[in-house]
């Protein structure tokens, strides 16, 4: 009987672009970095924003972040998609950095997309949107007041849209623990938000 040949496993490089680039940026391809430099500038600087105080120190978070990945490419296992693991770097940076200089709370405020706002078609709308920006204000400065380990939570689950699992994997830690601190951020809220009839995210 003719033996069958054997199916060879495809190359993960043939599946996903984002493993080529990393691959190519580990032997030492400074265009591949640069790719990947530019697929994930704004999701990093979006994390930074959500800790440091201003556009200009996240924007230096960015840049260490990305000189320190590229000299520890030698060290990125794959377990992790690049992005998480860069994001990750870059929270380590950003907390510290934020702790040295004593820095005040991020305001959490959104990052500009660009283009104005849509006006409001007439007065009532003109109030709606006035009350919900004056309600948006309220949270954001609650939970620029919560303690780090809190803010960067809510930050990434409410501001920024991660799930708990890709929290974790941004931080370093079990998914109970993102709960656990989610928990303790909720309370925290409700208690600084309720007096203002507000609703915590």
């Amino acid at each position: 009987m003719m033996e069958m040949a054997r199916a060879h496993p495809l190359d993960a490089t043939a599946l996903d672009p984002e493993v080529e680039l990393v691959a190519r940026a580990r032997a030492g391809d400074r265009d591949a970095f640069e790719q990947l430099f530019r697929r994930h500038y704004r999701q990093v600087y979006a994390v930074a924003c959500r800790v440091l105080p201003n556009a200009t120190e996240a924007e230096d978070v960015v840049q260490d972040a990305f000189v320190r990945a590229y000299g520890a490419l030698g060290g990125f296992r794959g377990e992790a998609a690049f992005s998480t693991w860069v994001c990750r770097i870059a929270i380590n940076i950003a907390l510290r950095r934020a702790r040295r200089l004593r820095a005040q709370p991020a305001s959490l405020t959104e990052v500009p997309e660009g283009g104005p706002a849509q006006e409001p078609a007439d007065a009532a709308d003109l109030e709606c949107l006035v009350e919900q920006r004056a309600e948006a204000h309220a949270v954001r400065q609650a939970v620029s007041g919560l303690p780090d380990k809190h803010r960067v939570v809510i930050a990434l689950r409410y501001f920024e849209g991660y799930s708990c699992d890709e929290i974790a994997r941004l931080l370093g830690c079990s998914v109970g623990t993102v709960w656990s601190r989610l928990f303790h951020a909720h309370r925290k809220l409700r208690a600084r938000l309720g007096s203002a009839g507000k609703e915590a995210p």
